[in-house]
């Protein structure tokens, strides 16, 4: 994955209650990656467009709990 892709939960990013967040708002919820950093734990920040409230939601991730989004 690289920056301006865009990108859902997987299936194990969807189980894990760290993006409880982004599970009650959408399950198919689709955000950008804004960067990738090596050598880290969670390499990959993604935007989310959460809701009108909070309008956008970003956090880091690793590549397992993230897939690409399908047309």
């Amino acid at each position: 994955m690289k920056v301006g892709d865009l990108v859902t939960l997987s299936s194990y990013g969807s189980k894990r209650q760290f993006n409880w967040m982004l599970i009650k708002e959408s399950k198919n919820l689709i955000g950008l990656v804004t960067e990738v950093s090596t050598g880290a734990a969670y390499p990959y920040k993604v935007l989310w467009p959460v809701s009108a409230e909070t309008l956008h939601f970003t956090n880091s991730y690793a590549r397992r709990e993230l897939k690409y989004a399908s047309n």
